[in-house]
């Protein structure tokens, strides 16, 4: 009997759904789901908290043994799926956000229309769909939400960018000095939200498999062709006539496409980046196992 097969049938015993079992575990169902069909292998913690859960040893659970099956009558360790005060703290807060937001929605929309309506209430929205979705690095996922909704305002509403901060030193009184104050406020967010998540996921490590590996750098060469070609043909068509640098060509071509897409490549950058540095990491320490057990084996 394999390990997803055993952790099937324990819970099945228990009566439990995936979905519980992952409230217990504060993960995914879907994690749940490659566990069982053995796709993937709990981490270590994981497996300790199964063995809590299902009330058997370690090794009854990883070898599937009959004999230590737990009683159906004595008495559960650990806490039981069903009951997860956090998850469900989570998903109130989720609701009153929910429906707060649909309050703003409906008195912004008799006050100023259509537009209004959305960009006060797309706030509480993109936080309570946070809520619903993540079960980790709950706080981090709203900031980045309430960030994205703050963006999407500076965008469409005022024309804001952070690239205007590449403009300080040109910046003239006529240009309005409280835009490129704004400006700098949006750049020092964007690097305190970066900084924060790559905090957060620190300790993360990623399997540098050729395929992953691929992957990444197929999603990095599309990050540059699509962000940043556009304005390396702009430079070179313009930029020598203009006399402007290249970081003042990249502010100026800035069109509706670059306003669309600049929403999307920044979490596409911050996701590649947390990505590579989890797998720099796994590389490092895989690294010094070999070695390690090279040095012995000599």
């Amino acid at each position: 009997m394999t390990l997803g097969e055993n952790i099937t049938r324990l819970r099945t015993q228990k009566g439990w759904s995936q979905g519980d079992l992952a409230d217990a575990l504060d993960i995914s169902r879907q994690s749940i789901s490659k566990w069982e069909t053995d796709s993937s292998v709990p981490e270590l913690d994981k497996l300790l908290k199964l063995s809590e859960l299902f009330g058997v040893t370690l090794d009854a659970l990883v070898r599937g043994e009959r004999a230590a099956e737990p009683n159906a009558e004595g008495p559960q360790t650990g806490p039981t799926p069903h009951t997860n005060p956090a998850r469900s703290t989570q998903k109130l807060i989720g609701v009153i956000l929910l429906c707060f937001g649909a309050l703003v929605a409906l008195a912004m929309f008799v006050l100023g229309g259509a537009m209004s309506a959305l960009l006060y209430s797309l706030p509480f929205f993109a936080c309570a769909i946070v809520c619903f979705a993540t079960r980790s690095h709950v706080e981090l996922w709203c900031a980045w939400a309430v960030f994205f909704s703050y963006q999407f305002y500076m965008r469409y509403g005022t024309g804001i960018s952070w690239r205007n901060v590449l403009f300080t030193f040109r910046w003239t009184y006529g240009m309005n000095y409280i835009r490129l104050a704004l400006a700098w406020v949006e750049f020092a967010l964007i690097t305190l939200l970066i900084v924060l998540t790559l905090c957060a996921y620190r300790k993360t490590l990623i399997v540098a498999t050729r395929q992953k590996v691929y992957c990444t750098i197929s999603g990095w060469a599309l990050l540059f062709v699509l962000h940043f070609a556009p304005f390396i043909r702009a430079y070179i068509l313009y930029g020598k006539r203009l006399r402007t640098s290249f970081l003042e060509t990249y502010a100026l071509n800035y069109s509706e496409f670059s306003r669309a897409f600049e929403m999307l490549s920044l979490p596409l950058f911050v996701f590649l980046l947390t990505v590579t540095l989890a797998m720099l990491r796994w590389k490092k320490q895989d690294g010094g196992a070999i070695r390690s057990i090279d040095s012995k084996k000599g």
